[in-house]
């Protein structure tokens, strides 16, 4: 069996896969992420990429692990500045006087 483990957040995390499915998750994001086994060198040299397939997804996992991470701080900081906003506008709002009087005709 393959297997990734996790220890993080006080958690020991398994994940065990049949061994005939070792390659799959490599292949899929390599598929899914458009990983190329050659790229450019800065001369415009096609070299072999430096990172395997491997390398690769673990690296999509990450970026996947620090978007959601990015995403949760920002509708985090988004919604503290709509609350801060709103109670400065309502505090604004409260200074408005309304006065009615007949008009003595």
């Amino acid at each position: 069996m393959g297997q990734i483990t996790i220890s993080a957040w006080d958690k020991d995390i398994m994940i065990e896969f049949p061994d005939d499915m070792a390659g799959d998750a490599p292949a899929a994001f390599a598929a899914q992420y458009e990983y190329e086994a050659t790229i450019l060198d800065e001369d415009e040299n096609e070299i072999p990429n430096p990172d395997s397939e491997i390398e690769f997804t673990i690296h999509r996992i990450l970026d996947y692990i620090k978007d959601v991470i990015r995403a949760a701080g920002i509708r985090a900081a988004k919604d503290a500045a709509v609350d801060a906003a709103r109670l400065e506008i309502e505090d604004q709002l409260n200074q408005i006087d309304l006065t009615i009087n007949d008009g003595g005709a």
